[in-house]
């Protein structure tokens, strides 16, 4: 506090390393239960099955400058739109699947290699504070519980 009114505390480092672990922990989480849905899918299962038995064919068809090149490149794309539908129809978000590094700087760690704060954490500074505020309320909670309990 300054004067009486409230002074905002700067983003520290602990912030974070807790929100982007916990960040990347929750991404990792979503890709892998999508992955396990997919994997057991037998439709789905399918369909990859005729996409990796159809894919060479269309290659040799390119390199050939066969007749049956379109026709197999037009089976890739239904392939490509059923596998694609089926996905949505299971819940899952295309984005769930790859989940790719967002930021090239610090391959989402928040911090730089050479140790600052990266500028994507700077971008999101507010949602890592409310983010570790509300990890702090529920830890106190925790622990007045268990002081309660007693």
């Amino acid at each position: 506090m300054n004067n009486g009114t409230d002074e905002e505390l700067p983003l520290t480092k602990s912030e974070v390393e807790l929100y982007y672990k916990r960040f990347v922990a929750a991404r990792n989480k979503r890709k892998r239960e999508a992955n396990g849905k997919l994997k057991e899918d037998k439709d789905y299962q399918k369909l990859v099955s005729e996409e990796k038995e159809i894919t060479p064919q269309l290659v040799r068809a390119i390199f050939k400058e066969s007749a049956d090149e379109e026709a197999l490149a037009q089976k890739i794309n239904e392939i490509t739109a059923k596998k694609r539908e089926k996905i949505l129809s299971l819940g899952i978000k295309p984005s769930d699947l790859k989940a790719p590094e967002t930021c090239k700087t610090c391959k989402d760690k928040g911090i730089t290699p050479k140790g600052n704060i990266c500028a994507c954490a700077w971008e999101q500074s507010a949602k890592i504070k409310a983010y570790c505020a509300a990890e702090r309320l529920v830890s106190k909670r925790k622990e007045e519980q268990m002081d309660e309990e007693t």
